[in-house]
């Protein structure tokens, strides 16, 4: 797709760009109609010596605020050259019920700490409950960075893009900044 015949598209219908974040589309009855929202597509590649991991990202520009949200995870197996399932990904993984049970570990241990405490006030036994209903039931996108592991939550106790990051050393850690 040619990025300038869009642009000569959107001029020749008669509609105009306010700024970098805002454009005006003149309707069909000459009224206008202002956006100051877009969105676009953005894809992360990382990966171990398993496996491609590629997140891509929905985001969100508006006047004031960008976001950045999720919208797929894609793991490719570098031994098969196929793209697995999250499920396929999840029951290949050895140490997955003790990957599980460190996180509702960790998490009881810190709670007091994870941002989804202090900016949500949401109780512990909440989080943990639902938490552990999405652990039980693989609700949850699973990814890959170098020796680290990342579980991705769309939602837990109302909070969206919840991230733990589970290091090589078998500890877990919040990622709070990857979808804020």
């Amino acid at each position: 797709m040619n990025i300038q015949n869009n642009i000569d598209e959107f001029y020749s219908n008669g509609n105009d760009l306010i700024n970098d974040n805002c454009y005006v589309l003149v309707l069909d009855d000459n009224s206008k109609k202002y956006y100051c929202e877009y969105k676009s597509l953005k894809y992360e590649v990382y990966e171990n010596n398993k496996y491609i991991s590629i997140l891509e990202n929905e985001i969100t520009y508006n006047k004031d605020i960008e976001s950045v949200d999720l919208n797929n995870v894609y793991v490719i197996d570098k031994s098969k050259g196929v793209v697995l399932s999250n499920e396929e990904v999840i029951k290949s993984l050895d140490n997955i019920s003790i990957l599980k049970n460190n996180l509702i570990k960790y998490i009881r241990e810190n709670y007091l700490e994870l941002s989804v405490s202090q900016k949500w006030e949401i109780k512990m036994e909440d989080f943990i409950a639902d938490l552990d209903i999405l652990l039980s039931t693989n609700s949850f996108n699973i990814f890959f960075k170098d020796d680290d592991i990342y579980l991705h939550f769309y939602k837990v106790q109302g909070v969206e893009e919840v991230v733990f990051r589970y290091l090589s050393d078998k500890s877990f850690e919040e990622v709070s900044e990857m979808y804020e």
